[in-house]
C-alpha cells in the first residue's frame, strides 16, 4: 500500500528535524576533546577550514597549511561548524 504524499512529506520532516538534532548534540559532545583533521583550504589568516576524521566541516584558528592533517582541539559549535584551535606539537627528545 503506498503512503499518502501529505504523510510522507511529513515523516520526512520529523526524520530530518530528529537528523539535525542528534548531529547538532553529537557536534556539542566533542567540545573539549580533540579530534584529528585534514585542512582544506584557508580563509584567510583568522582560520583554516578543515574536515574532521569523522567528516565534520571544522574552522581551525589561524592559517594553516592545505592538506595537513593535524590534531585540533574542539573549542565551540558554530551552526554547522566546529570550531577549534591547532593542538601544539611537541618536539620529540633529542638524545645527547
Amino acid at each position: 500500500m503506498q503512503v499518502p504524499a501529505a504523510v510522507a512529506r511529513e515523516r520526512n520532516r520529523v526524520l530530518r528535524e530528529i537528523a539535525s538534532k542528534k548531529r547538532a548534540a553529537f557536534m556539542r559532545s566533542l567540545v573539549g576533546t580533540v579530534v584529528e583533521a585534514i585542512t582544506l583550504q584557508s580563509g584567510g589568516v583568522e582560520f583554516t577550514e578543515a574536515l574532521s576524521g569523522n567528516y565534520l566541516k571544522m574552522k581551525v584558528l589561524g592559517h594553516q597549511e592545505a592538506n595537513r592533517w593535524m590534531d585540533v582541539k574542539v573549542e565551540g559549535v558554530s551552526g554547522e561548524m566546529l570550531l577549534g584551535n591547532p593542538v601544539a606539537e611537541v618536539a620529540p627528545a633529542r638524545l645527547f
